[in-house]
């Protein structure tokens, strides 16, 4: 068993272990707990390093020196400025750990322990990840287990995130209160600041958030600590709206927790709505291209809906998402037997199934056959939605920058899926949340924790509402 040491309360805790045991969920979760700095190791890569992992090369631990030194380097410039922070970081080596341990005082090492087999398992678990068993393998022959000395405070990774947070917590023996206000006092350096030297600092007039998969839970629900977050950005006269995939009237359970009084984004931008919901700016998919759609959809199996302003049409009662869309937009589907009727109305068309890897074919046979006469994206791994020509998030962000003046680089987006990626080429500052893929991760140029751990109020609260505010650059 492990000593508890006896110096003073940590100022910095790095959280480690192996690949999927949950180190960026479970620091960035105990850094909103604490009200602390959240950074992540994998910032801290120089830029040889980053080009050599995209290129596919190991780095040696003659690349990792560097990289190691520079995490260090943060985590003294941190305590220097009295500050509080936890990082997440494999640190899988005992020699890893001395340079950014090392006899330090004031850090806290946190290893997070798993069995290999559970780790697999919800490693596969990620929207159907795969990580093959020799990287697997690798890791945990890699891993040396910290040593007694090391004062390492071990927790099972094995209960719920909420619960890991909690145990350590208790094991920090920490005075919460105090902690979090000298963490939210202090003017402390974000990693990128002693990293990236060229680091441009932004100023954010306004936040734009996509909806599903970002500002609400998986269950749909917005958390106290969104609501408490976007009232702190209106107190700070930050702007903020929401632009999304949803019809206008899934927007409505979010104006009065949230009080919106900007105009929000429908169907992708598709369709623009004030608070009350009352059409600013409406768009239509083609009647032609919409017939269409609907019948390449339904040959690749999908259930399919049609979306008109006010509407939300399907024709099989029991199919396999119209449970989960009813709880998103809190409506109920009208049934129809053809949706002929409706063609010349549809605001949004969408293709929903289980089957992803289907669903992965039809959007490629959509974009073919449709050409440049709809925008085809997916809006969530299951639904696959056909929206207006030339509309999407990025002109609903460009058309509200005119609409309020203020500059595209004052803008902050927050997304987690491919058809977010047109708003994250338009803003000044882009955020992924965790369960973005790879893909939407590696073009924003911020990555925060998942919409199931208050990703979007972490987000806000470290790069919008904490001073100074710096862009990463990858």
């Amino acid at each position: 068993m492990s000593r508890e040491p006896e110096a003073k309360a940590p100022s910095v805790v790095v959280v480690m272990g192996v690949s999927g045991a949950g180190k960026s969920t479970i620091a960035a979760m105990l850094a909103l707990r604490l009200g602390w700095t959240y950074e992540d190791a994998d910032w801290f890569h120089p830029p040889a390093n980053v080009e050599k992992m995209r290129s596919g090369h190991p780095l040696t631990d003659d690349d990792r020196w560097p990289w190691l030194e520079g995490i260090a380097a943060w985590i003294d410039a941190t305590c220097a400025a009295g500050g509080h922070g936890v990082i997440a970081c494999s640190a899988l080596k005992r020699a890893y750990r001395d340079v950014i341990v090392g006899g330090r005082s004031y850090v806290r090492l946190v290893y997070l322990k798993g069995e290999r087999d559970l780790i697999a398992r919800r490693i596969t678990l990620r929207h159907g990840h795969f990580m093959p068993t020799s990287l697997l393998d690798g890791q945990f022959t890699t891993l040396q287990e910290p040593a007694e000395e090391e004062h390492p405070i071990v927790v099972s990774i094995d209960p719920r995130p909420h619960d890991i947070v909690e145990a350590i917590v208790a094991k920090l023996g920490t005075v919460m209160k105090e902690g979090a206000d000298r963490g939210r006092g202090s003017a402390q350096p974000s990693g990128r600041e002693v990293h990236q030297q060229s680091a441009v600092m932004k100023e954010i007039s306004l936040v734009i958030s996509d909806v599903d998969g970002t500002l609400v839970t998986p269950d749909k629900r917005l958390t106290d600590a969104t609501v408490r977050t976007v009232r702190r950005l209106h107190e700070r006269g930050i702007d903020f709206t929401v632009v999304s995939s949803r019809p206008p009237m899934g927007l409505r359970m979010l104006v009065e927790p949230l009080a919106l009084k900007l105009p929000m984004g429908a169907f992708s931008g598709g369709a623009i709505v004030g608070p009350n919901l009352a059409l600013i700016e409406e768009h239509v998919v083609p009647e032609q291209v919409a017939r269409r759609s609907v019948d390449l959809l339904a040959a690749f199996g999908a259930d399919v809906w049609v979306f008109t302003t006010d509407r939300w049409l399907a024709r099989d009662p029991a199919g396999e998402y119209v449970a989960r869309e009813r709880q998103s937009i809190q409506a109920e589907p009208t049934l129809v037997a053809d949706f002929g009727l409706y063609f010349a109305h549809a605001s949004k068309i969408v293709g929903s199934t289980k089957d992803f890897a289907m669903l992965a074919k039809c959007e490629a046979a959509l974009r073919d056959a449709l050409g440049g006469r709809a925008s085809v994206a997916r809006s969530q791994p299951y639904y696959l939605d056909v929206t207006p020509p030339d509309r999407d998030k990025g002109t609903f962000v460009e058309g509200l920058s005119k609409r309020l003046a203020v500059p595209l680089e004052a803008i902050a987006v927050l997304g987690d899926m491919e058809n977010d990626l047109a708003m994250f080429g338009k803003a000044g500052l882009s955020i992924a949340m965790g369960n973005a893929s790879a893909e939407v991760k590696r073009q924003a140029n911020h990555v925060t924790a998942s919409n199931a751990d208050d990703g979007f109020a972490l987000a806000i609260e470290r790069y919008i509402l904490r001073e100074p505010r710096s862009e990463r650059i990858a």
